[in-house]
């Protein structure tokens, strides 16, 4: 394989893969990988494939931890549920579904939700009946019904909004940290709820989450709370 060039054919690709040629042809005629058609020749862009192999890889390693989140509560880590991707520290304090709009941006902007206005009514809804912000500066958004969530989207999408703003929580104070809940498993998502509220009611836990100056620092102070500061620096670590 070339590799200083960015354009790859089909079989330089099942080389790259470690699969056989012929199983590219069948993923091509089910459109399951990102690819072009050029003089009648399929072309493949080497960055494309990386990000979709990405995306495969974080999908089956969030499935295999939900998997095992049914069966035993305190097997895994919440840390290992969150994605860089569908953190967002900068969310502008305003109205609720303000709010939830931007926390659904990033899924939007990674191609996974086509269209925000069905999960944001839901969202809504759940909103309507008690606001999920339990106090301590948190709130878990979520829908009533979670079997209604996509598989496809990721189990949490987190946010901070520095400036704090009125969710109408339960203690009536300002709410500055936000789990998206997404899961469509009840039972997982009664357990990421009780981490969740276990976590939250540590002020040094909420506020470094808050003072996370990026995405990843955001998570690693969530592997500090699953694994001690020692461990989790070497998750941290091997993680990169």
């Amino acid at each position: 394989m070339n590799n200083n060039s960015d354009i790859l054919t089909l079989n330089e690709v099942a080389e790259y893969l470690k699969i056989a040629p012929k199983t590219v042809s069948r993923m091509i005629q089910k459109n399951e990988i990102p690819c072009m058609k050029i003089g009648g020749q399929w072309r493949f862009r080497k960055n494309s494939i990386d990000e979709w192999l990405r995306t495969k890889m974080v999908k089956t390693s969030e499935q295999n931890i939900i998997g095992m989140m049914e069966t035993d509560a305190d097997s895994v880590p919440l840390s290992r549920l969150l994605n860089p991707d569908f953190i967002r520290l900068d969310l502008q304090a305003g109205s609720k579904t303000s709010i939830l709009r931007q926390l659904l941006e990033p899924l939007e902007e990674h191609g996974l939700l086509s269209d925000s206005s069905s999960l944001l009514q839901k969202l809504e809804a759940r909103e309507q009946m008690v606001s999920t912000a339990i106090g301590r500066r948190t709130a878990f958004p979520h829908i009533r019904n979670v079997r209604d969530n996509d598989p496809n989207l990721p189990p949490i999408a987190a946010g901070v909004c520095p400036e704090g703003t009125d969710y109408e929580s339960l203690d009536g104070t300002a709410t500055y940290l936000f789990f998206l809940l997404l899961v469509p498993k009840e039972t997982v998502h009664l357990r990421i709820m009780a981490r969740l509220n276990q976590l939250t009611r540590s002020e040094q836990f909420v506020n470094g989450l808050l003072t996370a100056e990026n995405p990843q620092e955001f998570i690693s102070y969530c592997m500090e709370a699953d694994y001690g500061p020692t461990q989790g620096h070497e998750h941290i670590k091997h993680n990169h």
